[in-house]
């Protein structure tokens, strides 16, 4: 099945069945939970410059280059991956969801962010809860990504 992104991009979806999308659908494609796998992976790389020791200190134009390296990389291929099995009819998880929401949602976050303080430390921000929200969500999304990685269970999708 192809599928046609807003962009124009065309994507072959690999239908998968029922017992579950980490299975590997055809060699040459990778599973659904090899890209979890590589989303971790990437998220860490991205979120090891926010836990520093004074990460106050980090220039968020250092976070939005390892931001987009993530976002438009490894998070956006399993998010296409999750774009093709619901267009295929079936319901992603619900780990899978909180996945994808809180990835847009940290976008949003860095994007305030970016139009606030522009390349300056994460300091020169006026709204300190925003630092405290972006910190707090990298966490949180980093142990979900972890225990998705870690349990192909949880990458099981349910029929709709």
């Amino acid at each position: 099945m192809l599928r046609h992104t807003p962009e124009g991009a065309t994507i072959r979806c690999i239908p998968i069945s029922g017992s579950g999308l980490y299975r590997e659908a055809m060699s040459g494609y990778p599973s659904l939970l090899t890209l979890t796998t590589e989303c971790s992976r990437s998220f860490r790389r991205f979120a090891a410059v926010l836990v520093e020791t004074y990460p106050e200190r980090v220039r968020l134009d250092e976070i939005v280059a390892r931001w987009n390296d993530h976002y438009c990389g490894e998070f956006a291929d399993l998010d296409r991956m999750m774009m093709c099995e619901t267009g295929a009819g079936r319901r992603p998880s619900d780990r899978f969801l909180a996945i994808s929401v809180s990835h847009h949602n940290l976008h949003r976050l860095i994007e305030v962010l970016e139009l606030e303080i522009g390349a300056a430390p994460l300091s020169a921000s006026q709204v300190p809860e925003r630092i405290t929200d972006l910190r707090e969500i990298v966490a949180r999304l980093d142990e979900l990504l972890q225990t998705s990685a870690l349990s192909p269970t949880s990458t099981e999708s349910r029929h709709a």
